[in-house]
């Protein structure tokens, strides 16, 4: 009986350690993932103020520099 009770608390501690391994895994993954979210973000609002730009640049060229100072200033 108390060989069998060993045995099971052996599993249970076995268990134990391979599921604190698996957790400390999942935290590294899960810190990995934020930093490559973080990146993904700077490069979306990068991507965000380039068009901006763009926008702006294609404005100027097609209604002149004038117009578009005075539209963005009235508007």
């Amino acid at each position: 009986m108390e060989e069998a009770l060993n045995n099971r608390v052996a599993k249970l501690e076995f268990r134990a350690d391979a599921q604190d391994t698996e957790i400390k895994a999942l935290k590294k993954t899960q810190e990995t993932f934020g930093e490559s979210l973080k990146a993904i973000e700077k490069i979306l609002l990068q991507i965000k103020w380039a068009l901006y730009g763009a926008g702006l640049f294609a404005a100027c060229n097609w209604l002149g520099v004038k117009e578009v100072i005075t539209k963005l200033v009235l508007h």
